[in-house]
Parts: structure tokens; sequence; C-alpha cells
């Protein structure tokens, strides 16, 4: 038997379709190999960490060798080592609160710190701590000064603290030399620096008489023999005076005096020259300005910068006999107002640097004071609504001038490092600062089209557009349609052009968003971060990218100074409406600033009811509600700020402020309580811990719909003793979906969920003094109130806390009908039947609220009002966790079905999911019984356990955690959860499994080779039976 290709051709017998299977075949090919490695990426898919140190208020350049460091501590008091290539974070420690960075020092290969009770050695590429002492009680104030001795024999570190003692440590292992004390009790000596082999310090005299007078003494450096020697620099302070040539054998202090520019050599008080304008040949105003920065310990050249009508740069040099000769020259393109410094770069190259901000572009112009065709303009293409202006500058070295990069601060936090070719790295430093937090879905497709410009346009448009205007436009929504679709087809395969070509992907520009970038399951959202500043960034939580910053302070004059506490989200998206926020601060008046902008771009928002971006209030409000229903112009939910009022408990000014929306409060008015009292999140004030501050509810009054501001009816009040101090509120039942209004138990009976949205849960802490002991301990109250009738539906009292709500706060998250709530108990206190009594530690305690405590009842009224007085039965345990919790938070799904896990955020940087099931209070004391284990409880345990398998943060080590966020995907299994606080950490979870989507097991290849084994059966049983017919018909 022959066999012929053509045979085994189906559906004519045509060999062209061999084409189609060898293509499949290559598609098969390319599948299998995709799937072997795109297991590894999932980690990066599934969430994604940002790394924060703060705003750097210290810095300091290592450079060893042909490495170069960045060392900076910043105000959230991180100690961090960043890469001036990369924007790699090398390392970073974060002390203690209490322990805040004064100074630091580059010895070597070693970072020295200096804080308010420690004196630290760290090593510079390791991180590892090499040393520390205490140098002070921890009750002692900061300390004033470090000087370093790097090039001595044996290095050495002097340390001036707050006693007014100087000692002497080895740089190489911290051994205390020697220590004395300064004897001159009339100077605040608050500086100390290394000169000539010598410790020298300078200080104020307050025995001097005006104008005041700056102190200088020294000590010997390898005796610690204290010499007290004269007074300098009249009118001024010792941070006011330049250090010039430290390294040399003569150093010189210099200042700026009517006179001209002073120095004195140290240690000599008639070692005293004055350059006048004269003779640096400048105008009689040349010097009138400030010194700006001073010289580099390791030149031998002094050089500083002066600033006036026009800006110099004085170089101080030295003859061959030690004395200092000036010379002056005025930077180029520089103006009095404009940001500037001075340094040095390769091979001590003095440089000085100028700073243009334009309204779309900021410039950095670099010049050598040695070389006058040595020049740099480094370009940052950054708008001042974007960063708003810079704040300092720092030279990085490179291998030559050319290669120099300058280190730029701006006012919204950007941290940005930049040479003449390229911009190095910038990192957004506003996200450790955020202040308040919101979600933004991204709009559908089928809501948010081109068709919405059909709907938004004027009537004169629509009376002047004829049919074939119409037509034409209808074509192109349909070619913008047809490019989306062509759009959604390239995303489908990049996951497979990530594999074949990796680097087709590595852009780093924000995304742009529109009617396209919503994708189908809900996992992608704007998440939108608020700094007290008023830095608003906005991140693509797909992969953690900035989607847009916007410095508010930028926009308008009367923004300066602005504290902004809140971020609503005003308006979603919709057909012709943009989703709009509304940012609120308090002004330096007490005034209030309201600022709208677009969600998806950050532009400032306008319309015919708001003319302007931005209201101001001209009230002293003290709380802000966003209320539940939307205004018929803009869609708008309006706004309602709380003030103190002389005639009535408070009074509310509304925002739009119109008829409509008084009649709709009007019709409302007995729906709406608005919560006051600290810690509420309605609070614009700080949120201090006064005692005697209680909370309170309010009702609107509207009689007068003509009256710009309504009146208030004070409904209730929360009874708390004078000494006790609100330290938290949260409500219990937030808006998340109920799926079910019961608990179904073992025998198939129901336990009732009392699901009242009026419930908050109070936390308070007053200090007591044990009358056996005479030891001071807290007691910490946790009270259920009703937010609308003020009723007291639950209160448990907790002895022997730890009264430190700094070091040791309360934390409450809470849920349909639950409540966790967690605190630090001492051992020996609390209840007796408590299995956690005497433990020490900090205690997790649970609570389930029920309508009653017999199954299948729901109450004596089937509609359920606040003014019944129903109290709930409370169900109750505690648990001993031991880690201390920085954050609570808790998943919600779309509709509720799937279980909650309650997200904590630990001290030790792990973020874990805690089962609800671990949870549960009414877990049995002993084995549970047959119903108990159908409806799936275990066995109380009082020690929570540390699975591993709980971690949502991986390996990542997520610090300062003080917030978690939770939102909804359109997958029912599936919840995004959000850290933020000095790290940020994204990641999506599934409690309950993900049921309603394809597992990570399920093999994709292995079903598309079933696709193919099928097509290749028609291939070849298709002229079989076409064959067999034939015959079948010849017979």
């Amino acid at each position: 038997m022959r066999l012929h290709l053509g045979s085994l051709a189906p559906f004519g017998g045509s060999s062209a379709a061999w084409p189609l299977v060898i293509g499949i075949s290559l598609l098969l090919q390319a599948t299998l190999t995709a799937a072997t490695a795109i297991y590894q990426d999932q980690a990066g898919l599934a969430d994604w960490q940002q790394k924060h140190i703060g705003v750097p208020i210290l810095t300091q350049i290592s450079r060893q060798g042909e490495n170069t460091h960045i060392v900076v501590a910043t105000d959230k008091n991180v100690l961090a080592v960043l890469d001036p290539l990369t924007d790699h974070l090398v390392w970073r420690h974060v002390l203690d609160a209490n322990d805040t960075i004064q100074t630091l020092a580059v010895v070597g290969p070693r970072v020295v710190t200096l804080t308010t009770r420690f004196v630290r050695a760290w090593d510079l590429h390791t991180a590892f701590l090499i040393w520390e002492h205490r140098i002070v009680p921890s009750a002692a104030p900061a300390v004033a000064g470090l000087a370093a001795f790097p090039d001595l024999q044996d290095p050495a570190i002097v340390v001036l603290d707050a006693d007014r003692r100087v000692t002497r440590y080895r740089a190489v292992d911290g051994t205390a030399q020697w220590a004395t004390e300064a004897e001159d009790a009339d100077v605040d000596y608050t500086r100390v620096f290394a000169a000539e082999g010598n410790v020298f310090l300078l200080g104020n005299d307050r025995a001097a008489l005006a104008p005041s007078r700056v102190r200088l003494a020294t000590i010997h450096l390898a005796t610690g023999l204290f010499s007290s020697l004269y007074d300098t620099a009249p009118a001024h302070t010792p941070h006011e005076l330049a250090l010039l040539a430290p390294a040399a054998d003569s150093a010189w202090l210099a200042w700026l005096a009517p006179e001209g520019l002073v120095v004195n050599r140290v240690g000599h008080p008639k070692l005293i020259r004055t350059f006048g304008t004269h003779d640096l040949g400048l105008s009689a105003e040349g010097l009138s300005g400030a010194v700006i920065t001073t010289s580099d310990p390791s030149t031998t050249a002094g050089f500083l910068l002066t600033r006036s009508r026009a800006t110099h740069a004085v170089t101080v040099t030295f003859d061959t006999y030690g004395y200092p000769v000036a010379t002056a020259s005025t930077v180029r393109d520089a103006m009095p107002n404009q940001l500037a410094t001075v340094g040095t770069g390769a091979g001590g190259e003095p440089l000085v640097a100028t700073l243009d901000a334009a309204a779309d572009v900021v410039v950095v112009r670099v010049h050598s004071l040695s070389q006058s065709d040595h020049q740099l303009a480094i370009t940052l293409p950054y708008p001042a609504t974007t960063v708003g202006p810079a704040i300092s500058l720092d030279f990085v070295p490179g291998t030559n001038f050319f290669g120099t990069a300058v280190l730029v601060r701006f006012a919204s936090g950007r941290l940005v490092l930049a040479d003449a070719q390229t911009i190095r790295w910038a990192r957004e430093e506003a996200l450790a600062h955020v202040v308040d937090f919101t979600w933004l879905d991204l709009p559908d497709a089928h809501r948010w089209s081109e068709d919405r410009d059909e709907l938004a346009e004027s009537p004169a448009v629509t009376e002047s557009s004829g049919p074939v205007t119409r037509y034409l436009r209808r074509c192109a929504v349909h070619l913008n349609q047809l490019r989306s679709l062509v759009s959604s087809a390239g995303h489908a395969i990049l996951p497979f052009l990530r594999i074949l070509a990796p680097a087709i992907t590595t852009s780093t520009a924000g995304p742009v968003f529109g009617a396209q970038d919503g994708d189908a399951f809900g996992i992608r959202k704007l998440a939108v971060f608020l700094s007290a500043p008023g830095t608003l960034v906005a991140l693509d939580t797909l992969h953690g990218s900035v989607a847009w910053v916007l410095y508010l302070p930028a926009l308008d004059v009367r923004l300066a100074g602005t504290k902004f506490t809140h971020l609503f989200t005003t308006r979603t998206a919709a057909a012709r409406f943009p989703p709009i926020f509304s940012a609120v601060g308090r002004g330096d008046q007490n005034g209030v600033y309201v600022v709208r902008l677009d969600g998806l771009t950050g532009k400032v928002f306008t319309s015919d009811q708001f003319p302007e971006f931005l209201s101001v209030l001209p009230v002293s409000a003290t709380h802000v509600y966003q209320l539940p229903f939307e205004e018929v112009i803009d869609r708008f939910h309006p706004l309602v700020f709380l003030y103190p009022d002389r005639e009535t408990p408070a009074r509310l000014r509304l925002l739009p402020n119109t008829p409509a929306v008084r009649k709709d409060i009007q019709h409302r008015a007995a729906h709406l309580t608005f919560l006051t009292g600290p810690m509420v999140p309605a609070a614009l004030t700080s949120h201090a811990l006064d005692a005697g501050s209680t909370l309170g509810g309010y009702q609107p009054v509207v009689t007068d719909l003509t009256s710009t501001d309504l009146p208030t009816l004070g409904l209730w009040t929360l009874p708390l003793a004078t000494d006790e101090r609100i330290v938290a509120v949260q409500p219990v039942s937030t808006n998340a979906a109920v799926a079910s209004l019961g608990r179904v138990l073992g025998n198939r009976s129901v336990l009732y969920k009392y699901l009242n949205p009026g419930v908050v849960a109070v936390a308070t802490m007053r200090s007591v003094t044990e009358q056996q002991t005479g030891e001071s301990t807290g007691i910490l109250g946790l009270y259920l109130v009703d937010a609308v009738s003020g009723a007291l539906l639950h209160r448990a009292i907790h002895h022997g806390i730890a009264f430190d709500p700094a070091h040791h706060p309360v934390h409450l998250v809470g849920c349909e009908n639950w409540l966790v709530y967690q605190y630090w108990s001492s051992a020996g206190h609390g209840s007796a039947s408590s299995p956690v009594a005497a433990a020490s530690g900090y205690v997790t305690v649970a609570l389930d609220l029920y309508t009653s405590a017999t199954p299948d009842t729901r109450g004596p009224a089937s509609v359920f009002s606040s003014w019944q007085g129903l109290r709930p039965h409370v169900i109750s345990q505690a648990f001993m966790l031991p880690e201390q919790v920085t954050a609570l938070g808790v998943t919600t799904t779309r509709n509720g079905v799937a279980i909650r896990e309650v997200v904590m955020a630990l001290a030790s940087g792990r973020i874990v999911g805690l089962p609800r099931v671990l949870l549960d209070p009414r877990r049995p004391l002993a084995d549970p019984t047959e119903d108990q284990k159908l409806e799936g409880l275990m066995r109380y345990d009082p020690l929570l356990p540390n699975n591993p398998r709980w971690t949502l943060s991986h390996y990542h080590q997520v610090l300062g955690v003080q917030s978690l966020h939770s939102a909804p995907a359109k997958l029912e299994s599936t919840s995004l959860v959000l850290a933020y606080g000095l790290d940020l950490f994204f990641t999506r979870v599934s409690p309950s499994g993900t049921f309603d989507r394809l597992s990570e097991s399920f093999s994709k290849p292995m079903l598309l080779a079933t696709l193919v084994a099928l097509i290749a059966s028609l291939f070849v049983a298709g002229p079989m039976v076409r064959r067999k017919a034939l015959m079948e018909a010849w017979a």
C-alpha cells in the first residue's frame, strides 16, 4: 500500500493546510516555553513593594576609592545609604522615635551617627553595627555635636553631649580614650569641630553684653585638657561661622560683617583679617548677603558663597606662610533669589551650582571656580505644580568635572539625582508621609467612552450639528473602538513578548489612563495618597508605577502653609463625568481650603458651579464629612464642615452651598448624625490625646433654606471620667457587603448578626496608682456606642495596661458584626476568668455581636431603629500574639461571600493575614462537639500560631506600616490589600481560594495540546470518512 501525503489533507485533499498544523505546533512549543518561566515572575505580578526613607535632612557623600555612596539621615529617623548610579537602596536602619539622629560623619569605611542617646558606628557596606555607646541618660535633651579625625593613624571621634561632656572614642572599636567637661558655665557650646590637630568648641557667651559674642574654646586631642580661649564674631551665632581649610596647618573662621569678609585664625585672637568689598573688586553692597555654605575638609583652600543683588563666589586660598588670600568672582546666570550651593568635584575642584526654576523645567547650572571653561547645565523636566520649589542642592562628584551629578530635594518630597546626560533616579519620598488615602476604580469601557463627547456638548453645538457631522463623528468613535481592540489584543500577547524579549518592557514612563485601562477583573485601580505638605501621588496598582503627581501649594499662593488632612472621592467615574477628588486642609489663619482635581489625570477641575479649582471657607472648622448622596449639577457628594458656634452647639457649612443641597439635607436630616470628638476620622485638628475630650453626636436643623450655614442639635455626648483619654475610634460595621444575615450553627439553627451600621468602637485610657504597690498603671476602656442615639451598647475594662499610647497604641478593626482590638497587658492583671490574665504581652480581643443569645431569634421588632435601645448579645475572647501590631485591617470582597481575613502589620516588618476562624470568640475551651465541628469551630488556644503560610508579604520586609486598606476586585474570591507608612506594599489575596478562576496548577499547555490533537484528528479522519462514504455509495 502506498501512502500519499495528499490523501491525509482534510476537506478536499489540499496540502495547503500543513502550514496551519506547523503553525499550531510552533505556538504550542512557545506556550510550553512560557509556562516554565512565568511562575518565577508571579511574585512581581501579584504584589509589589516600595521602600522609602523619608526626606533627607543630613547628607554626606562617601568616596572610597572608585566607589561613591550617598549617606543620609531623614526626618523619619532613618539612616540610609543610597547608590548614586541606580535607585537601589543599599541599606537602611529605622531608629527608635525617641532616639533622633542629630548628626553623622563618614570615617573611612564607617558611618558614625550621633543621636539623642547613643553614638554608634555602622559598617558602610554591610550595615552592621560595629559599636555603640550610651552617652547621656534617656531623659536628657538632644546632644550638641560631633567631630571626626579620619586622617590620624588611629582615627578618632569626639562627641559633645548635652551635659557639656566631651568624649573621645576610637573610630575602630569605640573605646573611650578620655572624657572632659567644658568649664565655662556661662557658655552654651553648640558646635564642635576639628582643626590644627585639636578639638575646638563654639558657643554663645551668655555673660557677654549685647551684641552677643561667640566663645571659642579648645581641647587638646591627645590629653583632653580644656582651655577657654576668647570671644569672636560679634552679633553672630556659632552656626553662622564658616570653617576654612580645616585640613591645613592653620584653620580659619570666616563670617560676613558690614565692613566685608572677616577671617580669624583659630586659636589666635589677634590674627584677624578683613577683606573689604574694594579689596575684592566688588560694589559696596557686594557682600551684604549671608554665607551659603563652607569649604570641603578634603581641600586645602576654602571657599564660600555670598548673596546680595548679585551672586558672588569668594575663594580663599593660603600663601606660603599660611595666611589667607581672598578673590571674588560673580557667578554667571545667577539671580539673587535662586537656590545655590558650593562644593567640590573630582580632585577637589571648587564648584558652585545655581538652580533656575521655570514654569515647566528646572535647570541646575554648575560652574567651576578654578577653570572658567568648565560649565554644565543639568535639566530636570519637572513642572512647578509637580515638585514645587527646590529645597536643597548637593554635589555628587564623578570621575571628572563633566561626570558631576547633583542631588536635588524638592518641597513635594521628590529626591532626584541627575547629571548632564540623564536623570539617574528619582524617589517620591512624599509617600513616607501619607495622611490620607483613597481608592479609585478605573472606568469601564461601556460607561466611559468617546460617546461622552456627544453627551457633554453644548446646546449651540447640538443645534449646529447635522446628520453628516454626526455620522462622521460616529465613524470616528468606531475607529477609536477598533484601535482599542487592537490594543487589547496587544495586551493579550504581552506576557509572551516579555518572555521572548524582556527589554521591550523596561520603560519607566508612567501610565496614561483612558477607557482601555479598566480591566475586566477589577485588579487594576488607582491608589491615591495625600501627604501633609500637600503632595498628591497616584500609583497604578498593577506594578506600583506613578500615574501622576501634584504639589498642591504650587497651584495657588493661598495654599502656602496649608496642612492637608483629608482626601475624598467626591465623584466616581461615569459617562461624561470624570472622577473628582477633593483635598481638604487647614490654613495658617484657621481657614479651610478645598482643592478639586481630576482623578485620572491629576489636573485641576473647574465647572460652571465651581469656576475655580480652589474653595476657601473662612471658618474655623474642626470636622469635615462627606454626605452619602449626590447633588444634581456636578454629581458631587457634598462636603459638610462643622465649626463651633456661640449660639448653637455647632454650625455646618456646605460645599457646594446651594438651596438644592440644603433641601436634600432637610429631607434627610432625621437620618444624618455627625460624630465629633478626638481621633474620629472626620477630625481636621491634630489628634491630641487631651484629657476631658469626649465624643458627641450632632444632627442638622434646616428651618431656612436661604441661610448660609445650618445650625445643629446636640443629640448626645459620651460620659467619660475627667482623666480618661480617647486613644482610638473605629466604626464596627463598615460599608462592606454582607452575604448573610446570620450564622448557621451545626444543628442548622441560626444566630442572627447584630448589623447596626451606626455602632462605633471607642478605646480610652487613664492612669491609676495601685494601692498595694504604689506603681502607676493604666486602665483600658472599650465602649460600643450607637452613633445615632448615643446609647452605650457594651463596655469592657482591662486593667494593668501600658499607659503609653505613643509606644503601645490600641488598634481597632471591625466588620459586619465583629470587632478585633489589640493592647499591651502587664503580668498579673486582668480578669481571673481569662486564660491570658497572668500573661504579659500583646493581647488580641475578638468580639462578636448578635441580636440574641438564643438561636433563631431576631429581636422584638421586624424594623430596627437605634432609638429602640436594643442591645446586642456580645461574645468575647482574648488571645495572645507574640508580636506587636502596628496596623489592623480586614479583607473585603465584592459581595461578601468569601471568608474574611484579619490583616495585621507586625513591627518586625511582616504582613500576615490571620483567618477569621482563629479569632472566633465562640471557640470552645474543651474539645469541640460534632455540631461545633460542623460549624468549623476548633478548640480554643490562647496563643495564636505563627504560620509562615499566612505571611502576605512573603520575603518582603515592610517597615513602618501605619495603616492597612483593602478593596474588592470584580472577582468575588479576590481582595486587594494595601499597606502604607514608611514603606508601601500591595498584594491581592483570596482567603477562600480562587473558586471563580482557574487555579495556578491548571495546565494551559495541556489544554492547548488537547485542542491541537482534536484538530489533527479531524485532519486525519476527514479523508477517511469521505472515502468510506464514497465506497458505500458505490457498493
